[in-house]
């Protein structure tokens, strides 16, 4: 326990800011640490990654017709 306050440290809220009240909260679906504020009750993450290369080609592929 003190290992993880002393190397991992909470990062603060990106819409609060506060760094007192947060708590880990899963994965998101790239794979990154989801954090959940108690103070605010607002989830976020500390690194995005939008893949929109992926999502144009999905959605300018043509759909399989039967």
């Amino acid at each position: 326990m003190l290992f993880d306050k002393l190397f991992n440290p909470m990062p603060p809220c990106r819409h609060c800011s506060k760094t007192g009240n947060i708590k880990r909260h899963g994965r998101g679906t790239a794979g990154y640490q989801r954090y959940f504020c108690t103070s605010c009750s607002r989830t976020f993450q500390t690194k995005y990654i939008y893949n929109i290369a992926n999502k144009q080609n999905a959605m300018s592929a043509p759909s399989p017709q039967q």
